[in-house]
C-alpha cells in the first residue's frame, strides 16, 4: 500500500519512505498538469517504490559520507543515480504503454521547476533529464537495466568499507590523503564542498596551478548560467561600446523563456548594465541580448565562442547558447576552473560579479537585482570572483575566485544536489 500526499512548494514529485512508502506530489501539478501526463510521472514514482529505491538512496548516502574524498565514490554514485532514473523510466514506460507520454511530463516538469528535489528521496526530474528524454523518444534505445543499481550500490560499499579501513590506501596515490590536509586548512571551503552536494569538484591554487581537490573533475556535466561568464568575455574581447543602449525585444524574450529574468521587453539600458545584470543576477534575457548585440549578429557571436573555448583549451566544453538554458552547455570543473582563470583578468568582470545589488531605472519604477551567490558580501568571504548556476539538469552550480588560508582559490563546484536534512 502507497500513500499519495498533496505538498505546496514541492517542485517535483518524489518518493519517501521504505517501510510505508509515499508519494508527495506538488499540489500545483494536479491543477496545472494534463492527467495522462501526471499518470506516467506516477508510474515512474511507483517504479521506485516498487525496486525500494528510497532505501538504496539511503545506503548510498551513507557510503558518500564515509568516504566523501574518494573520487570513484563519486563516479560510482553518479552512476548509479543516472541508471536508477533509467530503469523507473523503463517499468513505467512499460506500465503506461507509451515512452513518449512520460517524455512529454519530464520535459513539461523541467520548464516548471526551478529547483532541484532532495536526493534522499527520489524524483522524477532527478539524472540527466536530456538523456532520459532521447531515450524514451526512441523506444529501441531502452535496454534491460533492472539489474544494475544494486550490484553497483554493493561495489560501492566495498570501496567505502575498505577506504574506512584503511583511510584511503596505496590505490589513491595520495590523492585523497592530500585533499584531506588542504581542505583541514581550508575549513570554510571544505564546509561549503560538504553543504553543496556537488559531484564533480575542483579546488586550484591559483598561483601555483596546483590541484589541491578533484572529484570527477574532467567529467562533463550541463553547467547552466556558468555559460555567461563565456558570453561576458567574448563580448568584452570585441571591444564594444560600453555606453551604447541596448533594448531588451521579442526575440530575447523568446530565447529566454523558462529561465530567470527581469526585463521587461522594451526595457532599455546601457550595455555595461545588461553585463552586469547577465553576471551578478544571471538575466537571461540581458544575456541573450549581449550575443545578438555582438557585432555580426548570433552566428558571428557563436563563432567567436567556439575559438574562445578553443582557445582557452577547453577540452570538454560545449555551448549551445550565450545563456545556459540548454542542457547541451556542458563543460567539466576542469573546464571551468580555466574559464575562471581566463575571467579574472577581466576587470569589469570581477567587479561586475561580485556586486551586491543593482538598481535599474524603469520609467517611473526601478528594477532591483541582487547578486545570486549569497556569501558575496558575508563577513569571512574575500571573493574576487563568482558566478552561480541553476537547473534541473545542472543541479547548483558555483565557480569563485577566493582568498582563503592565505592562498588565491579557484573553486568549482558542479551539480549539487540538496543533501537530506
Amino acid at each position: 500500500e502507497v500513500g499519495l500526499r498533496l505538498v505546496r512548494g514541492l517542485s517535483t514529485p518524489v518518493t519517501a519512505g521504505w517501510f510505508k512508502p509515499v508519494l508527495l506530489v506538488p499540489a500545483n501539478l494536479v491543477t496545472g498538469m494534463p492527467p495522462d501526463l501526471l499518470e506516467a510521472l506516477l508510474a515512474h514514482e511507483l517504479a521506485h517504490v516498487r525496486r525500494h529505491d528510497y532505501l538504496v538512496n539511503v545506503l548510498q548516502f551513507a557510503a558518500e559520507i564515509l568516504l566523501f574524498f574518494h573520487p570513484t565514490v563519486w563516479w560510482l554514485s553518479r552512476r548509479i543515480r543516472v541508471e536508477r532514473e533509467r530503469i523507473a523510466d523503463d517499468m513505467a514506460a512499460a506500465l503506461i504503454g507509451q515512452p513518449r507520454r512520460l517524455a512529454l511530463a519530464l520535459n513539461a516538469l523541467s520548464r516548471d521547476a526551478d529547483d532541484a528535489p532532495a536526493p534522499v528521496a527520489p524524483g522524477a526530474r532527478d539524472g540527466d533529464l536530456l538523456d532520459r528524454i532521447r531515450r524514451l523518444t526512441r523506444p529501441d534505445s531502452l535496454p534491460a537495466r533492472r539489474a544494475v543499481a544494486m550490484p553497483a550500490l554493493a561495489a560501492m560499499l566495498a570501496v567505502a568499507i575498505a577506504g574506512a579501513g584503511v583511510q584511503a590506501g596505496p590505490t589513491d596515490d595520495g590523492r585523497a590523503d592530500a585533499a584531506r590536509r588542504a581542505l583541514a586548512q581550508l575549513p570554510g571551503i571544505d564546509a561549503l564542498i560538504q553543504s553543496s552536494g556537488a559531484s564533480h569538484v575542483l579546488v586550484l591554487d591559483a598561483r601555483s596551478g596546483d590541484t589541491l581537490v578533484g572529484v570527477a573533475e574532467n567529467e562533463a556535466v550541463p553547467i547552466a548560467s556558468l555559460t555567461k561568464l563565456m558570453t561576458v568575455m567574448v563580448l568584452l574581447d570585441a571591444t564594444p561600446d560600453l555606453s551604447q543602449p541596448v533594448r531588451i525585444d521579442e526575440r530575447d524574450a523568446e530565447a529566454a523563456r523558462g529561465g530567470a529574468w527581469q526585463f521587461p521587453v522594451g526595457a532599455v539600458a546601457p550595455l555595461d548594465t545588461m553585463l552586469k545584470l547577465a553576471l551578478m543576477s544571471s538575466d537571461n534575457r540581458a544575456a541573450h541580448a549581449l550575443a545578438r548585440r555582438y557585432p555580426g549578429g548570433e552566428a558571428a557571436f557563436a563563432r567567436a565562442l567556439r575559438r574562445k573555448a578553443a582557445a582557452l583549451g577547453l577540452e570538454h566544453a560545449r555551448f549551445e547558447d550565450a545563456m545556459g538554458i540548454s542542457p547541451s552547455n556542458r563543460a567539466s570543473a576542469a573546464d571551468i576552473g580555466r574559464i575562471v582563470s581566463a575571467a579574472t583578468a577581466y576587470p569589469q568582470i570581477a567587479l561586475d560579479t561580485t556586486s551586491l545589488d543593482e538598481s535599474v531605472g524603469m520609467g517611473a519604477g526601478a528594477i532591483q537585482y541582487r547578486n545570486t551567490n549569497p556569501l558575496v558580501g558575508r563577513q569571512g568571504w574575500d571573493i574576487r570572483l563568482s558566478k552561480t548556476a541553476t537547473s534541473a539538469e545542472a543541479g547548483r552550480c558555483l565557480a569563485m575566485r577566493v582568498q582563503a588560508g592565505g592562498r588565491e582559490l579557484t573553486l568549482v563546484l558542479l551539480n549539487g544536489r540538496a543533501l537530506p536534512a
